[in-house]
């Protein structure tokens, strides 16, 4: 029995520290970037901004949004980013926290996390298993915005409860919070009320999920056995914490009528914060009770809806099983003539803004057909069809290495003009900075929301800076 529990201790850890791995390859990822981009990400610890992110979306799962808008996290984000780097700009925490964001969404794979773990089996071999799990998920809200949510394999990493039931890691903090209240140390068991907090916002998500699974299909859900157990123990929960909550508002207000200083300024955040544990756990109550209604409703929309006049074809249901009943010479000429069914969609790659400029803007035209010889009718000969002279271009690009390190495509054009450069000579120059702006090369630019005070050119300015 010792062994059984050992081993399934150790399966389950295992498991649930793979969900460690993307915040610990935020350092790695980190170190990728260095001098590739207009930012230095030196100063800044990429896996606690990792942890504020994740801290304000658990929090805003809680608002009617059910998960945080990007302008939250970024609001979120920006004081530590500020006290990390002083200099740190709005644009510059906009770049860093949209990296960071965009790493915990694995956005660069545009899938889930899959991480490799090793489990033992009864018999004590040992064999590779996938952890598939996200971190961040967004979603689109009924107005349009993006929204995260936390998974919840996210939450059990934020709280290190290793996939523990939430109604024990409740109880515990419960405990946690009367120790340090006896003994006066207000400012740890307001920490411990705010944990306490989060793990009532993901129980509501918990259930929440559950009765979400029968609007996505009634008919894998065993509503019998599984769900309505799941919401009968929802209701016991739901009023042991009504009832646990309101002692501890009542305990807090009855202290706070003699506290002073930063005693008072703790117990005033605590009452706030059990009071708003008291409100999701209301409405909790209103999604246990709404339950039974939502489940018959479902099944009268899944069960009686008509069907789809046009079927989606279905390679293992529409082909592969019924070709097994078929002699096998039959099936081998019926994959032949149909394989396209069972390969994947070719989507075309799009293309480069850098070679879109480099192709049609910077390199030279063909020229045009020479005409026929006609004799005494020949006209003029015409002037070859080129865009840019060699003078030209030879002017522009000792224009651009004069530059110093950092400049913008603005003080570049002024310094053109002022040196009597022809036209064209600040064309090419003008359409290098394009080219860079497309491209990951030795010079980064990218738009600094200015606009562009040229006589002849307009648009956006650029920004641009010479990498090491």
């Amino acid at each position: 029995m010792q062994d059984l529990y050992r081993r399934e201790t150790l399966n389950n850890r295992a498991r649930s520290l793979a969900v460690f791995r993307p915040f610990f390859m935020l350092e790695t990822f980190k170190g990728q970037r260095v001098g590739k981009g207009p930012v230095d990400l030196a100063p800044y610890d990429l896996q606690r901004l990792g942890m504020v992110v994740l801290d304000k979306v658990i929090l805003e799962m809680g608002s009617p949004m059910h998960g945080a808008t990007y302008g939250q996290i970024l609001e979120a984000t920006k004081s530590m980013l500020s006290a990390a780097q002083p200099s740190c700009t709005e644009r510059e925490a906009d770049i860093v926290t949209t990296l960071v964001v965009e790493h915990l969404c694995n956005e660069q794979q545009r899938t889930v996390f899959v991480v490799p773990y090793q489990f033992e089996k009864e018999d004590g071999s040992i064999e590779w298993r996938e952890n598939r799990f996200k971190i961040l998920d967004p979603r689109e809200s009924p107005t349009g915005d993006t929204v995260y949510e936390a998974s919840t394999q996210a939450v059990n990493f934020f709280l290190a409860s290793l996939d523990a039931d939430l109604e024990a890691e409740q109880a515990a903090r419960d405990a946690a919070y009367k120790h340090y209240m006896k003994r006066g140390r207000f400012e740890d068991a307001a920490i411990v009320a705010e944990e306490s907090r989060k793990l009532t916002i993901q129980y509501r998500t918990k259930i929440r999920r559950s009765l979400s699974a029968l609007e996505r299909n009634i008919f894998e859900v065993d509503y019998i056995g599984s769900v309505m157990p799941t919401l009968l123990a929802a209701r016991e929960h739901m009023e042991e914490r009504l009832q646990i909550d309101g002692e501890h508002i009542a305990d807090v207000e009855h202290r706070l009528d003699s506290a002073a200083g930063e005693t008072g300024r703790h117990l005033a955040n605590m009452r706030d914060i059990f009071r708003n544990a008291k409100t999701h756990n209301v409405g909790l109550f209103a999604d246990v009770m709404g339950a039974h209604g939502k489940f018959r409703a479902e099944q009268t929309r899944q069960k009686f809806r008509p069907q789809s006049s046009q079927a989606i074809f279905d390679p293992q249901g529409d082909a592969l099983i019924p070709a097994l009943k078929l002699p096998g010479g039959e099936v081998v000429d019926w994959v032949v003539d149909n394989l396209h069914l069972f390969l994947p969609l070719h989507i075309p790659k799009p293309p480069d803004f850098a070679d879109l400029v480099n192709d049609h803007l910077l390199q030279q035209p063909p020229a045009p057909p020479e005409a026929e010889e006609t004799g005494p009718e020949q006209g003029e000969p015409q002037p070859p069809h080129v865009r840019f002279s060699a003078a030209e271009v030879e002017a522009a690009g000792r224009l651009l290495e004069g530059m110093p390190g950092e400049f913008t495509l603005g003080e570049m054009l002024a310094r053109g003009r002022a040196q009597n450069l022809p036209a064209n000579s600040l064309h090419h120059a003008a359409l290098k900075a394009m080219q860079w702006f497309g491209e990951d090369g030795g010079v980064a630019a990218w738009a600094n929301g200015a606009s562009l005070q040229d006589p002849a050119l307009t648009g956006d300015d650029l920004a641009l800076q010479r990498r090491p």
